[in-house]
């Protein structure tokens, strides 16, 4: 089989004229590990091309990428996936193959639930996408959040963001605040002198953007605010943040970027970075992405390259050089990603998003857990990483009760 045949037979799949005979051939190229460094280059190419950019399509790759990583999953299986003990926890996991091509695709899919490394089949037969075995035809099912926050204006005015009209809101100090979807952005109009600070909170189940007069950009994760002055006056730029933020700060040199989270400082000049301060985490971690920052906690002081993480516990600030920035960032990306986490850990960032009240029968498991489910997905979606391992929840109203 040679390349021209296999982009024929995908291109005639992707245009709805493929027979049934040359589906079943198609088919058997996929299943033929042989074949599929060739058809992930021919995907990406593929789709890459204008003609192809479209929700449709979207989700015809998406079913080509999901069978394709379901024959990988079961070759991974038989050559030792599954559960393992590790100093006495049990570790539920599965083995997944990662390409550049399987990262960008996953982060355009809409509602792509994988559990346990296990892959939901999407039959190449059928070119809708086949549903997730899931309770969300049940009336205790729970929606995920979505844009909601509250802004608070220098004067004590609050205007709800989730409900308010988009366009100009109002203008502050001479800087014209503008709403456009989830996001919120400052616009100077004249020069000012008056320093003016204004408060953007996301509730629980809520998430929002910002565009800072600046031109710096920061995600809200649920159950966060960010306190700022609506222009950046003096020598320096200072922000204040509970809970959540991913932020790209604009480079200025003259006026370094400061993030203050209680008596922490993070201090930068342009850079892509996250902080994760929730009150009921044990740790506070910023993790760095782009460029360069530094860590100050009382006389604690830390430079972060790269792909490293500052852990502020108490007074101490370690540093850790093996982080996996893409689990830190995936909430931004609308994704949970689960990397060997506990029962707990998952459970607390479900109870932010989904605007839920935990409860535990009995003391939790000591399991570690790992999958990667859309934001975007049901709360039941989500559950089915754990139940995947026998666990078993309750939903009443907005409480999610973890039985013995």
């Amino acid at each position: 089989m040679n390349e021209t045949t296999l982009k024929d037979l995908l291109e005639q799949y992707i245009i709805g004229t493929i027979t049934e005979d040359d589906k079943s051939k198609l088919a058997r190229l996929i299943d033929q590990s042989e074949y599929r460094e060739e058809l992930e280059s021919l995907l990406e190419d593929t789709f890459a091309t204008d003609r192809y950019l479209n929700e449709e399509n979207g989700k015809l790759r998406i079913e080509i990428q999901q069978w394709l990583k379901e024959k990988i999953a079961e070759e991974d299986q038989n050559s030792g996936g599954g559960a393992r003990d590790e100093g006495g926890t049990k570790v539920i996991s599965f083995p997944v193959r990662r390409s550049r091509l399987w990262i960008r695709i996953s982060a355009a899919a809409v509602l792509l639930v994988v559990s346990l490394g296990l892959f939901y089949a999407l039959k190449l037969e059928n070119r809708q996408l086949a549903k997730v075995p899931s309770t969300t035809s049940k009336p205790d099912d729970i929606s995920p959040g979505g844009d909601k926050a509250v802004l608070t204006l220098a004067d004590g005015r609050k205007i709800i963001l989730d409900t308010a009209s988009n366009g100009a809101l109002t203008v502050e100090g001479g800087i014209k605040v503008i709403k456009a979807g989830g996001q919120l952005s400052y616009n100077e109009q004249i020069k000012s002198s008056e320093v003016l600070y204004n408060t953007i909170s996301t509730p629980r189940g809520g998430q929002y953007q910002l565009e800072l007069a600046d031109g710096s950009r920061v995600w809200l994760n649920a159950a966060s605010s960010l306190r700022f002055p609506t222009a950046f006056i003096g020598d320096d730029r200072t922000v204040e943040l509970t809970g959540e933020g991913y932020f790209e700060v604009a480079h200025d040199a003259s006026r370094p970027f400061h993030v203050k989270v209680g008596d922490m400082d993070v201090k930068v000049l342009g850079t892509h970075f996250n902080i994760n301060s929730y009150p009921d985490e044990p740790t506070i971690e910023t993790t760095l992405l782009q460029g360069r920052v530094s860590v100050r906690k009382g006389q604690q002081f830390v430079f972060l390259n790269p792909g490293q993480q500052a852990i502020v516990a108490g007074s101490q600030v370690q540093i850790d050089n093996d982080v996996d920035v893409e689990e830190v960032v995936a909430w931004k990306n609308g994704w949970f990603n689960f990397n060997s986490l506990r029962i707990q850990d998952i459970l607390r960032q479900l109870s932010r998003w989904y605007n839920v009240d935990i409860v535990y029968e009995g003391e939790p498991t000591q399991h570690h857990f790992t999958g990667m489910v859309s934001r975007n997905s049901k709360v039941s979606e989500v559950l089915k990483i754990m139940e995947q391992a026998g666990m078993v929840f309750k939903i009443d109203g907005k409480t999610i009760t973890v039985l013995k």
